[in-house]
């Protein structure tokens, strides 16, 4: 038996092997409630701008206060795993949502 961690992402075969049919991806009217990619997309950047957030305050706690340049900094201090996707420093060094992120 195949276990799918990726179910919404990727779709999951049926159990067969040899079956790769993939189920189709999520669309707006699939959400319950209203709900859809868009908001799953808004969650998901105002998600990171809050990580960021937090990553930006741990610098300044050790660095005298100084704000980062750039995210990749922040990866070379160990505070976050990769750059966000989702969310941007502005030119103050400010977590803002990116680029493509719903408005």
């Amino acid at each position: 038996m195949m276990l799918c961690v990726t179910a919404l992402v990727s779709g999951c075969s049926s159990g067969d092997d040899d079956d790769t049919t993939a189920a189709p991806a999520p669309t707006e009217t699939d959400a319950p409630d209203g709900l859809g990619i868009d908001a799953a997309s808004e969650s998901m950047c105002l998600t990171q701008v809050a990580v960021l957030e937090t990553a930006v305050e741990a610098f300044k706690l050790s660095n005298d206060g100084a704000l980062p340049a750039t995210e990749a900094e922040l990866v070379t201090e160990g505070l976050l795993v990769s750059a966000a996707e989702y969310a941007d420093l502005d030119a103050a060094g400010t977590p803002v949502p990116a680029a493509v992120c719903p408005t």
